[in-house]
């Protein structure tokens, strides 16, 4: 802004010195032009060119005329400078604003950060004896249950929590419909890095025949919501995981293989879309 200020100094100061120079110039022609009480006569004629150039002036007497004097030059010349200034103005404050948004998006950044370690998430992992698993295939109300672990890996504690599940076991490899999903009985709040068992989920048989094949599948569908700290909706985890069975002796089926994640997305999927819901065991 002081180079503005300087600039119509300077101008200024010339004005003075043009405006000055100009009378200057304006005295001097009068007096060469106005005749002389012994001067010679002129004749008509040639008084009037004498009178003619002595009231034109130079070309560059025009211009710094035009250009400085006052107070038209010098009012025009405030006028481009105040808009210069104006420009400057409004350039230095898109510079802050643009700084202001930078260093705002950084901490925004540095905020949603903070909010996805310390938030609560909540993560489903297997006791360590469901590595291996057995069923009796032929009980087609309940062939057996197991549990999960509900496992808190956030920084903050995870509230209100709810679940319902629907667990059957099939020899179709697709996943079938599920007519309704039961209540699941799991804590109302896990700590922070900690974990809790939920209930036991039952296994209804839902074969085609009387009874199951010789390798069949076992599913399991469940809803989870919970609250955290930072925000009022509640987070939802859907899952859908299944484990294949083989029958060894009569009336039992065995699992060696873990669970694994089918279904599409809509059956697997998280209002935290970063988070990793199924834990296999180390």
């Amino acid at each position: 802004m002081w180079k503005y200020v300087i600039a119509f100094v300077v101008i200024f100061g010339l004005s003075v010195c043009v405006s000055h120079q100009t009378q200057q110039i304006a005295d001097q022609n009068a007096t060469q032009t106005a005749p002389g009480a012994n001067g010679p006569v002129v004749s008509g004629t040639q008084g009037n060119h004498a009178k003619e150039d002595a009231k034109i002036p130079k070309w560059y007497i025009q211009f710094l005329y035009r250009l400085f004097i006052w107070p038209e030059g010098v009012t025009a010349w405030a006028i481009l400078l105040t808009l210069f200034a104006i420009a400057e103005q409004t350039k230095q404050t898109r510079k802050a604003t643009e700084a202001t948004l930078v260093s705002a998006n950084a901490a925004n950044t540095q905020i949603q950060m903070m909010f996805e370690k310390e938030r609560a998430r909540l993560t489903i992992t297997f006791p360590d004896e469901s590595e291996s698993m057995m069923v009796w295939p032929d009980k087609k109300d309940l062939m057996g249950s197991f549990r999960i672990n509900l496992k808190n890996v956030g920084g903050t504690a995870a509230f209100d929590i709810t679940a319902s599940y629907d667990a059957f076991a099939s020899e179709s490899d697709s996943v079938q419909h599920s007519e309704e999903l039961f209540y699941l009985v799991v804590p109302a709040c896990i700590e922070a890095n900690s974990w809790e068992q939920t209930g036991p989920l039952k296994i209804d048989g839902r074969f085609s025949g009387d009874s199951a094949p010789q390798i069949f599948y076992v599913y399991a569908r469940g809803v989870i919501t919970y609250s955290d700290i930072f925000q009022k909706q509640p987070n939802i985890t859907k899952f859908l995981i299944r484990r294949t069975f083989n029958r060894t002796r009569q009336g039992e089926a065995v699992s060696n293989e873990f669970w694994e994640s089918v279904g599409d997305s809509r059956e697997n999927e998280s209002t935290r879309k970063k988070d990793n819901w199924l834990q296999k065991p180390n």
